[in-house]
């Protein structure tokens, strides 16, 4: 996220990943009434060494914002945006 001074900063939980730095950068392009279309490659339940409430503490920041996720907000849950040649459906 881009502070009131310019700065980007990321979750407390594990600094800034990439998913911050391009909010930043189009939080700073965009209008009030814009489409974002992509994947943030993180999620509200990702778990990992360096923290486990970094998805989450992300999507909270857009919400915050007014950003609204479409996906979230129709299926009330997360879908996988990423397969591996092996995953199983």
């Amino acid at each position: 996220m881009v502070t009131s001074h310019g700065h980007i900063s990321g979750s407390a939980a594990v600094g800034i990943r990439v998913n911050d730095a391009v909010f930043g950068g189009l939080e700073r392009l965009v209008g009030e009434r814009f489409i974002v279309g992509g994947d943030w490659n993180t999620a509200r339940d990702q778990r990992s060494g360096r923290g486990q409430k970094a998805g989450t503490e992300f999507f909270e920041r857009a919400h915050a914002r007014g950003w609204y996720d479409c996906a979230w907000d129709t299926l009330h849950h997360e879908v996988q945006t990423f397969f591996r040649k092996d995953s199983h459906l």
